[in-house]
């Protein structure tokens, strides 16, 4: 599990870098069961990142053959209900380019992300980036 791990850090250190250079510094950033927000008392929009770990394959042959792991990581700006999408907007573009379609994240590469609408959580509505990626166990 020691390759699950290092995407894992590898992706949380990319998106950390880029919060530091974000224009708000008091940005929340909500981690897969970590950092979780208080949707209650929140009111500025914040960043969700998960990543999803959907399929392996086995890459090669013989006694060192190897797995291939993909998945995506969803990068998902929330903003409140009837504020419109422009600040979710703006936050993904601040995060997104520099994880979609890179190989900056060793051992995780990145093919082009995928903008969608998010499902909405309560008063919390969202725009997102799914990026699928891959790494080499």
């Amino acid at each position: 599990m020691a390759a699950v791990e290092d995407a894992r850090q590898a992706i949380v250190t990319k998106v950390e870098a880029l919060r530091t250079t974000y224009a708000d510094p008091s940005l929340v950033v909500e981690y897969d069961n970590r950092n979780l927000v208080n949707k209650a008392t929140q009111t500025a929009p914040y960043l969700c990142v998960e990543i999803m770990n959907i399929s392996g394959d086995q890459i090669d042959l013989g006694p060192g053959s190897r797995h291939r792991v993909m998945g995506s990581i969803i990068l998902t700006a929330r903003v409140r209900k009837g504020a419109g999408v422009k600040a979710a907007n703006e936050l993904l573009a601040a995060f997104y380019p520099s994880m979609h379609m890179t190989d900056s994240m060793i051992p995780v590469r990145t093919r082009a992300a995928r903008l969608v609408r998010a499902k909405d959580e309560g008063d919390w509505a969202g725009e997102s980036a799914v990026i699928p990626f891959w790494y080499d166990n």
